[in-house]
C-alpha cells in the first residue's frame, strides 16, 4: 500500500487492523475462549501439514463461523 503512495488507504487499512486486533484481544479475555481458539488452530495446522487442504479450508471456516458467533453472543 505504502509503495503506491495512497495514505488514505494505508491509514484506514491500519485503523481496521489496530479495531480487530482489540476485538481479538477482547474475545481472548473471555473466560474458555483461548482454550478454544488453541484446539482450532491446532487443527488447522495439522490439516495443513498433512497437507490436506481440504481438511485445513472446512478447519478454518469453522474457526471463523465460531469466531463469528462468539462475537455476536458476546
Amino acid at each position: 500500500m505504502r509503495a503506491y503512495g495512497n495514505s488514505m488507504i494505508t491509514d484506514f487499512i491500519a485503523r481496521l487492523r489496530d479495531r480487530i486486533e482489540g476485538i481479538n484481544i477482547d474475545m481472548l479475555k473471555v473466560p474458555g475462549n483461548m482454550g478454544t481458539f488453541y484446539a482450532e488452530h491446532k487443527r488447522i495446522l495439522e490439516a495443513l501439514r498433512k497437507g490436506d487442504g481440504e481438511a485445513a479450508a472446512k478447519e478454518m471456516d469453522e474457526h471463523l463461523k465460531g469466531g463469528k458467533m462468539r462475537l455476536i453472543v458476546g
